[in-house]
């Protein structure tokens, strides 16, 4: 699931936390991409699990998560892409879910 925190403002500002992600999994890094954005970009990492974007797209927003195994030295890192995850007129503190499960 992802969660947009109650910091988030629709239209400016853009913070998500990942939730129920179990640990098997270390994120390295989100990537946004929809609407007026049409290419990927880095989403900044805040503390702990929150990223953040300013000016988040308008329209349905998919998500790019870089995760590396943790259970594996060295570790495996794999792209999930999550699309269409948060929906156009999304809600601070609320969250959506992904549907993907990581095994």
């Amino acid at each position: 699931m992802v969660k947009v925190t109650e910091q988030s403002v629709f239209g400016e500002h853009l913070s998500i936390v990942l939730v129920y992600q179990g640990g098997q999994y270390d994120v390295l890094g989100i990537q946004i991409y929809g609407g007026s954005v049409k290419q990927w970009k880095d989403m900044k990492h805040e503390d702990g699990a929150v990223y953040d974007f300013p000016n988040p797209p308008k329209g349905p927003i998919s998500l790019k998560l870089k995760l590396k195994d943790a259970g594996l030295l060295g570790g495996v890192v794999k792209f999930v892409k999550l699309d269409n995850v948060i929906p156009r007129h999304w809600k601070a503190g609320v969250a959506y879910d992904s549907k993907v499960k990581l095994a």
